[in-house]
């Protein structure tokens, strides 16, 4: 697959200026990204002078697109009309595909079938079908996450990189008043992105974000007949709010990241490096030094308040990912005592095996960096009095994952405690405990990339290919 940041580079012009009338979809190139939607998202929009987004999505581009998206579709229809199986004839290796669908799959089924709406999950479960007759034809229906996760399969299995989007949002200044709540089908394209390990990206989410910074009069111009149909001046505003949301690195592209991130940010903030010039004002480095910047620009002491992450809430350097290849390499780096190791992809019950291995006692110690997907599961397997230390947040942050929280951490009696950046104070101190011992982290550094190819090494970090850090070196 092409890296993401190959193509949030050439989608970043859009989310900073206005769009003018579409140009037509260049001929064959590499790659190509391709569309698949209802009508928010067609050319024609609803076919009264409205516009979908994908239309300002194509005008100033590097690369072309195909939009295959067709007003009055919904997950199901696509896939029965064929649409995603004529659409994948084209894809090749390297092509992106945006996936979005539900202003059409809601409804029922009953008493007569429309031939749009999906199959409801029962009790959450997407291999749930149902019976019905559409145009005298017998059909099963699918869950919509099920129509959306056989698509992505369909277009990985071309090599393409898949991106599932969520629908864009109504009119939120309808009533006169700020309102958005996402529906199911957020959830349900979220999952679809995670069984697929495809891109997911909150798109109403996004969209509702810059529809209630613009307000109520901005917003109800962009919808002249309904509140689901934009103007062309609408379109813009959607087709960079998506570039917006995608714009982030690929861990809060997936809704991971809890905090505040500025659009368009520069990516990273562990970085090593030689000072080479220095200001009038400097006063504890000298050309030369060797220095390393602090994550958090606010954290001096530990007394201080606020937060300022680089590669966050500011600008980062230019940051980390640890399933059978890495457990076997990190038993062979570090050697005795024999490291055991459980594949959760593989094993995704991992605590219970945790709680085999030590024979239902549990581990003395967990570093935690999946966050709200992984934390009960890790308290679980802790021995009672035990320590989970959270550290990161990899994983998807839903709230109904917490709901064993309580009962777990009061039966397990477990000590959890939050892990971050220290402060200025304490970086000194590891820099001249660094310093004094000579210490090298080579042990801990994966892989070295040359500036030239960075989008190689955040597309590694993006696969999770690496067992350590990643250096993007611009050093030849």
């Amino acid at each position: 697959m092409a890296p993401l940041s190959l193509l949030v580079s050439v989608l970043a012009t859009l989310a900073t200026k206005s769009i003018a009338s579409p140009v037509a979809s260049a001929a064959a190139a590499q790659p190509t990204l391709y569309l698949a939607g209802d009508s928010t998202m067609t050319p024609a929009g609803n076919a009264d002078g409205t516009q979908g987004w994908g239309v300002p999505l194509v005008s100033d581009m590097t690369i072309p697109i195909v939009n295959n998206a067709i007003a009055g579709r919904s997950a199901r229809s696509f896939t029965r009309e064929g649409r995603f199986t004529a659409m994948a004839q084209n894809v090749k290796q390297g092509d992106y595909v945006i996936i979005e669908f539900g202003h059409n799959d809601g409804g029922s089924l009953t008493p007569t079938d429309n031939g749009r709406t999906d199959c409801n999950p029962v009790n959450g479960n997407y291999a749930t079908t149902c019976q019905t007759t559409y145009s005298g034809v017998a059909e099963t229906v699918l869950t919509y996450e099920a129509y959306l996760v056989n698509a992505a399969k369909l277009f990985q299995s071309k090599g393409a990189t898949v991106i599932i989007s969520s629908a864009t949002p109504n009119n939120v200044w309808e009533t006169g008043t700020y309102t958005y709540s996402a529906n199911r089908f957020v959830g349900y394209a979220r999952d679809a992105a995670a069984a697929t390990k495809s891109v997911f990206i909150d798109h109403g989410q996004s969209t509702a974000d810059a529809y209630q910074k613009l307000g109520a009069t901005t917003v109800d111009s962009f919808y002249p007949h309904d509140h689901t149909h934009t103007s062309p001046a609408g379109a813009t505003v959607v087709a960079q709010a998506f570039v917006t949301a995608l714009k982030a690195d690929a861990n809060i592209a997936n809704g991971g990241n809890p905090w505040p991130v500025i659009p368009h940010g520069i990516i990273c903030n562990d970085a090593a490096g030689e000072v080479i010039a220095i200001g009038d004002k400097v006063k504890h480095f000298k050309i030369g030094d060797r220095v390393s910047p602090h994550v958090d620009s606010h954290y001096i002491t530990d007394r201080s308040v606020g937060r300022s992450w680089l590669a966050a809430n500011e600008d980062g350097v230019l940051a980390d990912y640890i399933v059978d290849e890495k457990l076997s390499k990190m038993q062979k780096l570090f050697g005795t005592p024999t490291i055991r190791t459980i594949n959760y992809a593989k094993n995704p019950e991992w605590d219970v095996e945790a709680l085999k291995m030590t024979g239902g006692i549990g581990v003395d110690l967990v570093v935690e960096h999946g966050g709200a997907s992984s934390l009960v599961r890790s308290m679980r397997c802790t021995r009672r009095g035990g320590i989970v230390s959270q550290v990161g947040y990899l994983g998807k942050q839903h709230p109904e994952d917490l709901k064993d929280f309580v009962s777990t951490i009061i039966d397990r009696r477990i000590v959890l405690r939050g892990i971050n950046a220290g402060s200025k104070f304490d970086m000194d101190d590891l820099c001249a405990a660094l310093e004094t011992t000579q210490m090298q982290l080579d042990d801990i550094i994966d892989k070295t990339y040359p500036f030239e190819h960075a989008e190689e090494a955040v597309q590694c970090l993006w696969e999770g290919k690496v067992l350590g850090k990643v250096v993007i070196s611009p050093i030849q």
